[in-house]
């Protein structure tokens, strides 16, 4: 072991003694970076509702591939803005303004104009698209004899994690925690026999109620690839951001994902996409902030056999986009593809549930994404400390290397994961190196300072006293062991 000099360990002392030092606690050492609370994003999506029913007969939609067709801008500014001309306006969403004008094209101009204003962050229309989907009647399910190939052990392979999670938990369920995945979708159907007990109550951001139903069958058949791979503590939070007709807007995906990561889902899964290069830096912002608080947004990389880095949210960095492959492990020929995709998943004649009960096959992005969802799931429930980065990382790591061109880093795949059982840190070893040193006190005590943020396994490693917390203590005990003053930790 190394030992510190005299004049390092004084420095170090007068370090803890001059600066201001805080506990902090396991449970929030990565919270969410906005100021955004559930009821203040509820409340605004109320207020959406309102302002959007009530201009209804007055505002002239353009044409459905304009960005700008609902008439509708999404602003960020530093300060008040210049609303003149517009219709009405509804604020409070974590720093947010959504203004309706009277037609596209005086949307248009207003957005033109606020970009001009240097209190202006981004100014960007709240656009309408569809979603793709043929939903069909399906055929009655029987109870035990769903299970698509996609999970399969020369596939994705998901026995062979759920076995280790099992394992870890001394094999009963019970112990496993409540891990939640968030569907932003069409709603889903909650009496659907198989999602029977793996739902938790969710949101309808588009008729701004509880009771986010499906009534367009898209979200439904995602959930149940979520469930299909999922052991019973991964429970489902159907989010509604898509129409019965299959229509959503930018403002209701955005405010589904923050409804989602501030209720503390490990996962969200975005079977949806935006043609739409005005919106890049928003779902930059809510991407991150969904990553901060610990959520892994997976997103469909899109089913026109173009290049991913076109659409949005799939190109955001920290989103995990997910292409399509078939049951002969190779690349779907409609997949978008590109350097923004970070693996491949089972998207090609899926079999999952349907909006009337039964079950069917469906092919698409849309299918994969929910695939790596359940993984997520499954690997948080492992380790419910590792970060949202830290489990993307894990997937890609873990990938199998098909050759794919602008597939990732290959085809998900899990059964390798955790095969040495439970990577327990060593008390103390906070960098990971394999031994306890001055540098692990170090980083120890500038995470009391709130200057460096641990997670994961460093967090578990930097509490050697094990009381919930990282402190002072915990940087003299390992600063005291690491100079042989102390022989344990």
């Amino acid at each position: 072991m190394k030992r510190l000099t005299a004049g390092a360990l004084v420095l170090f002392i007068i370090t803890m003694l001059i600066l201001p030092c805080q506990a902090i606690s396991l449970e929030s050492a990565v919270p969410s970076k906005s100021g955004l609370t559930v009821e203040a994003l509820l409340s605004f999506s109320g207020r959406l509702g309102d302002m959007i029913e009530r201009y209804s007969d007055i505002v002239a939609k353009g044409d459905p591939e304009d960005p700008y067709n609902t008439a509708r801008l999404i602003v960020k500014a530093s300060g008040e803005i210049d609303t003149g001309g517009a219709l009405g306006f509804i604020d409070g969403w974590n720093g947010r303004i959504c203004i309706q004008y009277a037609s596209a094209e005086e949307a248009e101009r207003a957005a033109a104009r606020l970009k001009l204003d240097h209190a202006v962050k981004y100014a960007v229309p709240d656009t309408e698209y569809r979603v793709e989907f043929g939903n069909t009647s399906g055929s009655p399910l029987a109870v035990g004899e769903f299970n698509s190939w996609g999970y399969g052990e020369e596939h994705v392979d998901m026995a062979a994690l759920q076995e280790r999670v099992l394992s870890k938990y001394g094999g009963e369920i019970d112990n496993l925690p409540e891990i939640i995945v968030a569907v932003c979708d069409s709603g889903v159907n909650i009496s659907h026999e198989f999602l029977t007990g793996r739902t938790v109550p969710g949101y309808d951001f588009v008729n701004g109620d509880n009771n986010p139903a499906d009534g367009f069958g898209h979200g439904t058949f995602c959930a149940g690839v979520v469930a299909d791979g999922t052991l019973p503590n991964v429970k489902i939070m159907p989010l509604k951001c898509i129409s019965d007709n299959g229509s959503f807007s930018t403002s209701d995906v955005v405010s589904a994902v923050e409804y989602a990561y501030l209720h503390g889902c490990a996962a969200a899964n975005l079977s949806l996409i935006e043609y739409n290069p005005y919106v890049e830096e928003l779902y930059e912002e809510v991407i991150n902030e969904a990553a901060d608080a610990g959520m892994v947004c997976c997103v469909a990389s899109g089913n026109w056999s173009q290049d991913a880095s076109n659409f949005v949210p799939v190109k955001i960095e920290r989103a995990f986009t997910v292409a399509a492959h078939d049951a002969g492990h190779g690349m779907w020929p409609l997949s978008n593809t590109g350097d923004c995709v970070d693996i491949t998943a089972p998207g090609v004649d899926i079999l999952s549930t349907t909006n009337n009960g039964g079950m069917d096959t469906q092919s698409g992005t849309s299918f994969a994404a929910p695939h790596a969802a359940a993984c997520c799931a499954m690997i948080k429930t492992y380790d419910p400390e590792l970060s949202a980065d830290s489990i993307m990382e894990l997937l890609k790591a873990s990938a199998i290397d098909e050759g794919y061109t602008g597939g990732g880093t290959g085809r998900l795949y899990v059964g390798s994961l955790f095969a040495d059982g439970p990577q327990m840190p060593v008390p103390g070893d906070v960098d990971g190196s394999g031994s306890v040193t001055v540098s692990d006190a170090l980083l120890c005590l500038r995470c009391t300072m709130g200057i460096l943020p641990l997670e994961g396994m460093a967090l578990t490693a930097a509490d050697v006293d094990q009381n919930g917390s990282i402190d002072v203590a915990d940087a003299l005990l390992i600063l005291r062991f690491s100079m042989g003053l102390s022989t344990m930790l």
